[in-house]
């Protein structure tokens, strides 16, 4: 019975909203912030739409409904370079211009795969994506005008989660609640074992693997912040969700990893430099570990809000941060000062 009892309580717990992927991301002119509208059980009563489009001049908002064209809820969207939204459902990314308001089709995600999350890297023109199946989690890129995915080597399986690319290139991550940096490096002609985890067997003539395209990601932990237990009750494991990279900061959401409650909106300083050696030898400089190589990191790391924030992202020259706490109080971090907070007309009938 008392086994019965915890399951039922564990249902009742859960959220009635479900969002997979990166759910803000400003204009590429930072005059704009796009919600993802997240999906809710019962479905609203009314002001359902896809996006939420917010003018920060104007200190309004608009309905963006993309339903009829994309077919299926969003679970993620990205600005690309040309300004124009990538935006996700988690059989196919689509791409909408904001000024025009057309939505198409670019590409599928791979079969049997659903896509859970995205980031896009302006200084390689490329999208990376996480996607999730029956061998657990892949990842994937998209150079511009790609037309096919192309796989991400992660040889070590760091699990990737909230990935965010600063102006640098420079890839951020969550894995199992820790921050990890580093960057994508694409290759046509992989190692062997890359062949291998991708069951790719074919040869050239003299024997080779035919050459392919391929994308590796090499990346260390760089900010041990996650606190990690085991007991017998719901888990207090906390650890990063959602990420955004300022000037000078890497901002993150710190909240419990399994059930709801507590947590609060954190940051650290940002790694500097664009130097993917530093990931290819596992620590800053490629110094042989002495186990204090994180505790300059860490003596960085400091609360900006007592609770952890629904949704968070930063524009792309990382001078704005903007967070939703619960509810519809949003507020903005210029220039890494104080955090603002903002009246948005409409929001509340939206959110």
């Amino acid at each position: 019975m008392l086994r019965l009892s915890f399951i039922v309580f564990m249902v009742l717990a859960a959220p009635l909203a479900t969002i997979w992927g990166a759910d803000a991301v400003f204009s590429k002119d930072s005059t704009h912030i796009y919600l993802v509208q997240w999906e809710q059980q019962p479905p609203r009563s009314s002001g359902e739409c896809s996006l939420i489009d917010i003018d920060l001049g104007k200190k309004a908002c608009a309905a963006v409904d993309l339903r009829n064209t994309v077919g299926a809820p969003l679970c993620g969207i990205a600005c690309s370079d040309e300004g124009s939204l990538l935006c996700a459902t988690k059989s196919s990314l689509w791409r909408f211009d904001p000024a025009t308001r057309a939505c198409s089709k670019l590409i599928a995600v791979p079969n049997g795969l659903e896509l859970t999350d995205l980031a896009y890297d302006p200084t390689q023109s490329l999208l990376f994506a996480t996607c999730r199946g029956p061998n657990g989690q892949q990842l994937f890129c998209l150079p511009k005008n790609a037309d096919h995915w192309i796989p991400v080597y992660n040889r070590r399986s760091a699990s990737v989660g909230f990935p965010v690319f600063g102006n640098d290139g420079r890839l951020y991550f969550s894995s199992r609640g820790d921050l990890w940096t580093g960057f994508l490096k694409g290759q046509t002609e992989p190692t062997l074992p890359a062949l291998n985890a991708y069951s790719i067997s074919s040869k050239t003539p003299d024997g080779w693997p035919k050459s392919i395209d391929v994308a590796e990601l090499a990346a260390y932990r760089y900010a041990p912040v996650a606190f990690l237990e085991t007991q017998n009750c719901t888990p207090d494991s906390t650890g990063l969700h959602a990420l955004a990279v300022s000037k000078n900061f890497v901002y993150g959401s710190y909240s419990r990893m399994g059930g709801s409650g507590w947590g609060s909106l954190i940051r650290c300083k940002r790694e500097t430099g664009s130097d993917s050696g530093k990931a290819e030898r596992g620590i800053p400089g490629g110094e042989r570990p002495d186990g204090k190589q994180a505790i300059p990191v860490l003596q960085s790391v400091e609360q900006v809000a007592d609770e952890s924030c629904m949704r968070l992202c930063a524009s792309r020259d990382g001078t704005l941060v903007f967070y939703q706490l619960r509810g519809e109080r949003v507020f903005l971090i210029k220039d890494d000062e104080k955090p603002e907070a903002m009246v948005i007309a409409g929001l509340k009938n939206l959110l």
